[in-house]
């Protein structure tokens, strides 16, 4: 064997226990990645519930209002394509949550069940009334008047709510920065202490 064959064969022994030191102590470094809460299990809807109050669905939004209504009136988690296509509708615009709950319930598989959801064909009938051009328009106007106390109100907690999540953001993400700068001081602390023998 020639003396640079030997040097070479020395080089890959090196790096080889070299990337196995340093395999060894990133296992150090292994977390667990976060998981969020399965939705049903933040929820506590009563499948078995044959009559529910409109308010009652209508208080959740997005997502958890869709599952909550599949849960509801379905009687099952909702899909992943109901749950994508009612959620473009709703966000989109192209459908007010009445509308949307009324399809369902009156659906096939909605009219199998026979739930009854009190006030939703109220509810669908006043937004009905109030998309006629000029009389619909007086009476959102005369509606808005005569709630505007709670709609007051309502704008009170959404800006209390807001200082509270905004709060508790800030508060998080200082741990996370306080968190992440001590992982580099300690990853630059043993990187320094390596390379110095």
């Amino acid at each position: 064997m020639t003396v640079e064959t030997e040097r070479e064969i020395n080089l890959i022994r090196r790096k080889i226990l070299q990337n196995q030191r340093e395999a060894a102590w990133m296992q150090l470094w292994s977390f667990e990645p976060l998981e969020l809460p399965d939705t049903s299990e933040m929820l506590e809807v009563d499948a078995d519930r044959n009559s529910w109050p409109l308010a009652e669905l209508l208080c959740y939004h997005d997502r958890l209002f869709v599952h909550n209504a599949y849960v509801a009136v379905l009687k099952r988690d909702p899909d992943k394509d109901g749950m994508g296509s009612a959620l473009s509708l709703l966000r989109g615009g192209h459908m007010s949550r009445v509308e949307w709950l009324l399809g369902l319930c009156n659906g096939p598989e909605g009219s199998s069940h026979q739930v009854q959801v009190v006030g939703l064909s109220n509810a669908f009938t006043k937004q009905k009334i109030y998309r006629i051009p000029v009389i619909g328009r007086l009476l959102r106007f005369a509606r808005v008047l005569a709630h505007l106390p709670q709609m007051q109100r309502d704008v009170e907690d959404i800006k209390r709510q807001i200082a509270i999540n905004k709060s508790d953001h800030n508060e998080r993400l200082q741990a996370l920065l306080e968190f992440q700068n001590a992982q580099f001081h300690r990853l630059e602390k043993s990187t320094f202490n390596k390379k110095t023998p």
